[in-house]
């Protein structure tokens, strides 16, 4: 914890081997990473290259212990561009985006598919879509599949069933721009339905 406001550990997740937890540091998304049992004090590094990956607000470490990062920083201010990468921890190079969205498209959240297939994004369709779903991407294919259909509300944080066929996600109404601090409530979603 920070006494300054914003700054401190936030989103924390484990790497699937359990050795390590990431987790987002600072109002700017500091991805960081830290031993499962480290010593006492601080003992955290950074998870990829902050200076080629930037500010990263959107990840999950997959089962095989590689990462999907959501990049929207110089392509997004740029062009439009928000970047979907598979990386390994550590990484100091980005490689070709798995996915790319165009028109300013906000993701929220992202994890990978337990089988390790492909992943499920929630996102909005453009800069001036007031409403963000659920979609489902999946390598093989490169198909992009919309799960849920909701309109003037937000698919936020979500989490994927161990076996891959339910999503629990916050489905929040209200303004864009209170969109991290508005009251949700929790849905459960049959990926196949």
């Amino acid at each position: 914890a920070n006494p300054i406001a914003y700054f401190g550990a936030d989103g924390p997740f484990w790497r699937a081997d359990g050795e390590q937890i990431a987790f987002f540091f600072g109002p700017t998304c500091l991805l960081q990473r830290v031993p499962a049992d480290p010593p006492p004090g601080p003992s955290f590094e950074p998870l990829v290259d902050p200076g080629v990956f930037g500010s990263i607000c959107a990840v999950d470490w997959g089962p095989d212990n590689e990462l999907l990062l959501v990049d929207a920083t110089s392509e997004y201010v740029e062009s439009g561009r928000t970047s979907i990468y598979r990386v390994a921890a550590g990484s100091s190079q980005k490689g070709a985006p798995v996915a790319v969205f165009d028109d300013y498209v906000r993701v929220t959240d992202i994890r990978w598919l337990p089988d390790g297939s492909g992943f499920i994004v929630a996102r909005q369709d453009a800069l001036v879509d007031e409403d963000i779903n659920l979609y489902e991407f999946t390598f093989e294919t490169g198909a992009l599949r919309k799960l849920t259909d909701l309109s003037g509300e937000f698919a936020r944080r979500f989490s994927i069933a161990t076996d891959g066929e339910s999503i629990v996600f916050e489905r929040a109404q209200g303004e864009m721009a209170d969109l991290a601090t508005l009251p949700s409530d929790l849905w459960i979603l049959d990926r196949e339905s």
